[in-house]
């Protein structure tokens, strides 16, 4: 937590498909008293797009879906929205 001057952090072990620990460690914010806890929510920021990319992979294993598939293929009501510059 020191190296990254994070205030809180979350860490779960998961073995052979179950939770062995879990715990969240330090204060919501730094300068606050209120401690992590189950309940805490933790921002992901840019972490979200790679979680999109394994599930995307996962499919794409599967067979469900194909790497070239377009997103409008899945979700009809799919719009890209277009900016006028």
């Amino acid at each position: 937590m020191d190296s990254f001057a994070v205030a809180e952090v979350a860490v779960a072990v998961v073995k052979d498909g179950k939770i062995i620990h879990q715990k969240g460690y330090g204060v919501r914010t730094i300068g606050s008293e209120l401690k992590v806890d189950e309940h805490t929510n933790f921002g992901i920021a840019s972490n979200s797009k790679a979680f999109t990319t394994a599930a995307l992979a996962m499919l794409v294993e599967d067979g469900k879906l194909s790497s070239t598939d377009k997103v409008i293929d899945h979700i009809p009501e799919f719009k890209m929205r277009i900016l006028k510059i």
